[in-house]
């Protein structure tokens, strides 16, 4: 992956900067209960983190008798009854505040639903942070690359200009389409299909992050910043 600063940084939102593990994982063991399913494998389901719902239905649907689509509907349902406890990772704020201080662009592409997401932006106060904020329901979903797309034309960048920052396939796919370079953060390890995603896709522990973006040139380090 280039190593050059980039103009702006765009981010997904929820499992990226906004910590949805634990919500996501009482959704599923909710959704298991309701549908008289055995008890999830908590192994299984950390790592199943990260990959779209429509694909972990698919997988923890196998065997059963119950329909994917009825189980990611209920699994939705679930999530947005719990969503409103969930909380920014603890290297959140620090991350934009540093991006705030070396002036870098930031912008939000999230499939989230926007009557979800705004109100968790809003709520957590990083609203100010961002230039631009792209919701799925407003365009199409990653890994459709049009959020990233409305984001270069409205802003005046090209792919090599930005990077994408997530934690999903979604996200690494919808940057690959346009030949941008995309960093993928998660917690200890890395998730299991990495390996397919070598090309143009960092991963990086999400504490670690920081650090990597001015070591490696991506942002201005705060000292090279000129104050007015």
């Amino acid at each position: 992956m280039a190593t050059t600063e980039k103009k702006c940084i765009i981010f997904d939102w929820d499992g990226t900067l906004i910590n949805s593990s634990p919500c996501v994982i009482q959704a599923h063991h909710n959704t298991a209960r309701i549908l008289d399913l055995p008890e999830h494998d908590m192994v299984k389901l950390n790592t199943m983190l990260g990959q779209p719902s429509d694909v972990v239905s698919k997988q923890l649907t196998i065997g059963t008798d119950v329909k994917a689509i009825d189980y990611q509907g209920h699994f939705r349902d679930e999530y947005q009854k719990i969503s409103q406890h969930i909380e920014l990772y603890d290297f959140t704020i620090p991350l934009l505040e540093l991006l705030n201080r070396t002036k870098q662009k930031c912008a939000i592409a999230t499939n989230k639903p926007e009557k979800i997401a705004a109100h968790e932006i809003i709520r957590t106060g990083v609203s100010r942070f961002f230039v631009q904020k792209e919701y799925a329901c407003q365009s199409k979903a990653k890994p459709d690359p049009t959020m990233l797309e409305k984001i270069l034309d409205t802003q005046g960048f090209i792919a090599d200009d930005c990077i994408m920052i997530g934690d999903q396939t979604n996200d690494a796919d919808a940057a690959r389409t346009l030949d941008m370079d995309c960093i993928i953060v998660h917690d200890r390890d890395r998730p299991l299909w990495h390996k397919k995603y070598v090309d143009k896709t960092i991963f990086l522990e999400r504490t670690a992050l920081s650090d990597y973006l001015v070591q490696e040139s991506i942002i201005q380090p705060l000292e090279t910043v000129k104050t007015t």
